[in-house]
């Protein structure tokens, strides 16, 4: 079978553009820190079911418009309404809401804070979302 110069080329450029497809696929995943990864990892939002960081957690990159459908992991159970601590792993300043949209009442967390016992503020068993606050 006589294949020709431009077919082989054609072949060959595929093969490439799949290869390096498949290598910014493994290396991308590994090196990004995604949602409900069991983790509290930098750059992450927290929250924990029981006081002092304990119990399940779930963690976000970003805001939250409603932590229903949220799980906390290992442990299982929506997230929302059920936080007893929070952890604030990113660089800047986010509020926790009693309400969905980032509404209602709120307490906020400084870049690196934490709140150990969210009773302490009124706010245990209350978050419903998360938002930056400039």
């Amino acid at each position: 079978m006589n294949v020709s110069r431009s077919a082989k080329r054609t072949t060959l450029a595929l093969a490439v553009a799949t290869l390096a497809t498949g290598f910014a696929l493994t290396t991308g995943s590994a090196a990004f820190a995604g949602p409900n990864d069991n983790n509290c990892d930098p750059g992450e939002i927290c929250g924990f079911k029981n006081a002092n960081r304990s119990g399940g957690l779930v963690d976000f990159s970003g805001n939250d418009s409603w932590w229903h459908g949220d799980i906390f992991r290992p442990t299982g159970g929506d997230a929302d309404d059920e936080a007893s601590s929070t952890w604030n792993r990113t660089g800047r300043r986010v509020g926790y809401y009693k309400d969905i949209n980032c509404n209602g009442p709120l307490i906020f967390e400084e870049p690196g804070g934490f709140h150990l016992n969210l009773a302490l503020n009124g706010f245990n068993d209350e978050i419903s979302s998360n938002c930056f606050l400039p």
